[in-house]
């Protein structure tokens, strides 16, 4: 009798253990994952503030591109008239 007492005691406190240890574990891990997800989060803003940031560069070089042809193509219209 003392034995299957003792043997059940040891059984709960291993179930107890066990469960613990997975508690615990698990606890780990969800606050890895946490951290994890939080780093991503982060490069995923900063990518994309930098690609706004990129659009915003191409913009410019756009309208800049876009002045100088219209300087370029009013140059070319004014040695056409004198030419011709």
């Amino acid at each position: 009798m003392f034995f299957k007492s003792k043997c059940a005691f040891g059984l709960f406190a291993l179930v107890l253990f066990c469960t613990t240890i997975i508690q615990f574990t698990s606890a780990i891990g969800g606050r890895f994952c946490d951290e994890k997800l939080k780093w991503c989060n982060r490069e995923v803003d900063s990518l994309r503030r930098q690609s706004v940031l990129d659009q915003k560069v191409r913009a410019d070089e756009n309208a800049k591109m876009a002045e100088e042809l219209a300087t370029l193509q009013e140059e070319l219209a004014m040695c056409r008239s004198e030419r011709g």
